[in-house]
């Protein structure tokens, strides 16, 4: 037994050196272009090698290989896989050490006209920010001057093209910007299909539909969806296949047309299942089950729920947008079970998972913001570092020769100025554009509020509803849920007063002895509520209210006035 395990490895030992050889020889001396496919089965091959001490060794006869004939591009293709593969596997070695070698790399490719390599090393500078740092700003950076050189060559000269151009677009759908993804993603779009690129185009397509299926477009998202589906590339079994017809499928969902997406969606799950995705599993799993619930197939409902409530265990960080799919339709099947304590306990666990999702795209964006101050910072203390030194040496110079660089030196002076206080009008827009994200995050939590009440003044009316207005346990639970509570009145207050700076202290200055009930109704009234509504956000009846603003006219002293002009004069 032992002997047949060393003849083995001695024959995939000569079977790896054989194919090495071989390999060698397609890269001697070839274009870009005409190796691609030899480079690709390359970096597969070794990529898939957590032996580091192995892979040195092959890629030091490879480079060895490119001295002995004189080939310099095999010796900068040995330097960018040996920094792409401890970026990839990250081992030991520190982030600042890989970022020095892919840095040097991509200079050499730049200086010494290999285009390709210059490209590649800073799509791998921009992976490393983005996906093992987290310096977003910096992958930003990257990825704008990968663009940028992109437009220097072509997809036929260069067959990464569209892979590099979608891998842009996938960054800008990260954070939300749809119609900055699609400008890319259009542009790997216009490269031709290859059995090399396929993928690449797949992805494009695939994200190019998400993109309009976000901006609410869904018969455009349909179009990419499908023609994701009919890449003659693509085969039935491919996970790229089932995605594209669970996104088919869950467009089919949002249209309500539950019985064309039901085959479509479980095909999804099925292809995630087999390939152990279980994020991707899970995603298609909740709304499986919402749409059995819709039809009132409530035990399909919960046998999907089960299943995705495995999915997302299994999963590694589940994203909190399907937490929050996930908890919402667990609640509404509590719901129409009439369990209204499982009900809320669900309803509650939603919430906190969509505040975690504004919580992260709140947080992404001002780290975007502080990395792009510090860097600014760092950027102003190096500028007055070498100017400071650059009078010094001015002034020595004026010294010597005085009258020659007087000129020179009020030149100098002006453009210190003038770059100071380019300086400063930056800082400035900075806190400005800080400023204005803190409103916008006020006044999306204001517009979550009153979304929130016109939610639950709607289920109280339909549970009212389906109760013949008889009151129930549920309906008591519900309506308690949704009153302004002291401790949400004061929270909300914060948010309000960000969106209408000095509103309540005016109230108050205006109507002298006006009640904390007052206040909360003409508040809600500012949001543009209704009567109902704020009913139900105060816990009164609609009788109460009405009792409550004639108070309020009276101290008004104008009878005649609506609370809806009322709230306008403030």
């Amino acid at each position: 037994m032992f002997r047949n395990k060393i003849a083995i490895l001695l024959l995939f030992t000569l079977i790896f050196c054989l194919f090495g050889h071989a390999q060698y020889q397609g890269l001697l001396r070839t274009p870009y272009k005409n190796k691609v496919y030899i480079i690709d089965t390359l970096y597969r091959k070794l990529i898939n090698n957590e032996d580091a001490s192995k892979t040195h060794a092959f890629l030091k006869e490879m480079e060895a290989y490119g001295l002995k004939y004189g080939d310099r591009e095999i010796v900068l293709e040995v330097e960018l896989f040996k920094a792409y593969y401890y970026s990839y596997w990250k081992f030991n070695n520190p982030h600042d050490i890989i970022i020095q070698k892919l840095k040097a790399i991509e200079k050499k490719g730049n200086e010494e006209g290999y285009l390709h390599i210059e490209a590649r090393a800073i799509r791998v500078l921009a992976e490393h920010y983005w996906r093992r740092i987290g310096n977003y700003e910096l992958a930003s950076e990257y990825y704008l001057k990968l663009g940028n050189l992109l437009q220097k060559t072509d997809a036929v000269e260069f067959p990464n093209a569209a892979e590099y151009y979608y891998l842009i677009g996938e960054l800008h759908y990260f954070f939300k910007d749809y119609v900055g993804a699609m400008s890319y993603v259009r542009k790997a779009l216009a490269v031709a299909e290859t059995d090399f690129n396929w993928k690449a185009i797949w992805s494009a397509k695939n994200t190019m539909g998400l993109c309009y299926r976000q901006l609410g477009k869904l018969d455009s998202a349909d179009y990419y969806f499908k023609d994701a589906v009919r890449s003659k590339y693509l085969k039935k079994n491919d996970i790229q296949y089932s995605i594209a017809q669970g996104n088919i499928g869950y467009n089919y969902y949002l249209r309500k047309k539950y019985d064309k997406a039901i085959p479509l969606i479980l095909l999804d799950a099925i292809g995630a299942v087999k390939e152990k995705d279980w994020r991707l599993a899970a995603g298609a799993g909740v709304p499986l089950a919402n749409i059995y619930l819709q039809q009132k197939q409530y035990d399909k409902s919960w046998a999907w729920i089960e299943k995705s409530h495995a999915y997302i265990q299994k999963s590694n960080r589940p994203p909190h947008e399907l937490l929050e799919q996930f908890f919402t339709v667990k609640s509404a099947w509590y719901v129409a079970k009439g369990n209204a304590v499982m009900a809320k306990k669900y309803l509650d666990s939603a919430w906190k998972a969509k505040e975690e999702v504004q919580n992260k795209i709140n947080a992404l964006q001002l780290l975007r913001v502080q990395q792009k101050e510090y860097r600014q910072k760092l950027a102003a203390e190096r500028t007055e570092f070498l100017l400071k030194q650059r009078i010094k040496d001015t002034q020595v110079l004026v010294l010597i020769i005085v009258v020659v660089f007087l000129g020179i030196l009020v030149v100098l002076i002006y453009y210190l100025q003038r770059r100071k206080r380019l300086m400063i009008e930056a800082a400035k827009d900075a806190k400005l554009k800080l400023a204005n994200r803190e409103l916008e995050i006020a006044k999306h939590q204001i517009d979550i509020f009153a979304q929130t009440i016109s939610a639950n003044s709607e289920l109280i009316e339909e549970m009212q509803v389906a109760h013949e207005y008889q009151q129930s346990e549920a309906i008591t639970l519900v309506t308690k849920n949704a009153i302004l509570t002291d401790a949400s009145w004061d929270k909300f207050q914060e948010a309000f007063e960000k969106v209408h700076p000095g509103y309540i202290r005016r109230l108050r200055e205006k109507i002298h002895g006006i009640t904390l009930a007052e206040t909360k109704m003409v508040v809600l009234a500012k949001l543009k509520l209704n009567k109902r509504e704020m009913g139900h956000a105060l816990g009164i009846s609609p009788q109460s209210l009405r009792v409550t603003w004639h108070r309020l006219r009276k101290k008004i002293e104008n009878d005649e006035i609506q609370l809806e002009d009322f709230v306008d004069q403030i």
